[in-house]
């Protein structure tokens, strides 16, 4: 399994995260929840099944693959799927107790995001760990409980960042480009991962990066094949591979395009560099 990298940001509702506010549950079918007036700002996400959610006024389906926050102050009613068991997950962060300003924008109640391989990893990690008890403190939960948060905020282009200037849905085109870098991306994925047209992300991107979504996609590749290099004594076929590179060829070349000199040369120069720093250090 590709190893979890876990960013931290400084975002408020993320400073008191609970140790033991990480859970998930079945439902049976036809199972209801609520209604119930939503006590604090809470994660949720779905594994599979049809779910059918009614907060205030507002009311929409919700299905596997797919997370939400359930804002302060709303009374939710949770109707499961009638044809099959459904698991979800959830985070409580237990002292957000008002609406936080985005869940006021139009559709913010009921903001659907995707559940991405990053969040269910993390989520996976946190109910096997330990829950705070006399004998562990539960900083390894509380840290994945933030950690499953930060990437559900950057899922749904919520996240307070250096790239906060940028449209939510070039934040989401990013993501998901960051997540499944390695696999088979097509610009339809993304578009529809992103929540717009074909047409439109091309225009935020060259708005706002100056490159189109595509090339943004190699570019993600190469920094990643730029790190296996720097960081790893993997063979170039098997970091082509690993980056979705069709061929070491391809590779290759976009690694001379970046740093002017092709995949051998770079790992050699770099360590070397790291070589002449530890001795400089030692000596």
């Amino acid at each position: 399994m590709a190893a979890v990298i876990i960013y931290l940001s400084n975002m408020s509702i993320l400073v008191d995260i609970e140790p033991n506010i990480v859970g998930d549950v079945v439902y049976g079918e036809r199972g209801e929840f609520g209604p119930r007036k939503q006590p604090h700002l809470q994660l949720v996400y779905f594994y599979n099944g049809q779910v059918r959610i009614i907060g205030d006024d507002a009311e929409r389906g919700f299905h596997g693959g797919e997370a939400l926050f359930l804002i302060p102050g709303v009374t939710y009613r949770i109707h499961f799927d009638p044809n099959e068991q459904v698991c979800h997950g959830w985070v409580d962060l237990l002292s957000v107790h008002h609406p936080p300003p985005w869940s006021m924008q139009a559709g913010g109640v009921m903001r659907a995001f995707p559940f991405t391989d990053r969040m269910r990893t993390l989520a996976s990690l946190a109910i096997e760990c330990p829950r705070e008890s006399p004998s562990n403190d539960g900083n390894l939960r509380r840290a994945l409980g933030r950690a499953i948060v930060e990437e559900a905020l950057l899922s749904a282009g919520l996240l307070e960042s250096e790239d906060g200037h940028l449209p939510p849905a070039v934040l989401r085109a990013q993501c998901t480009m960051t997540q499944l870098f390695a696999k088979k991306l097509t610009l339809d994925l993304i578009a529809r991962q992103s929540g717009v047209s074909k047409p439109h992300l091309i225009r935020l991107f060259r708005e706002h990066l100056g490159v189109t979504p595509t090339r943004r996609l190699w570019q993600i590749r190469v920094e990643a094949g730029s790190r296996l290099l720097r960081e790893t004594g993997l063979q170039v076929q098997e970091i082509a591979d690993r980056c979705g590179f069709p061929s070491p060829y391809h590779f290759s070349r976009l690694i001379k395009q970046a740093h002017g000199v092709p995949p051998s040369q770079y790992r050699k120069r770099f360590w070397a560099i790291e070589l002449n720093e530890q001795k400089n250090k030692e000596g």
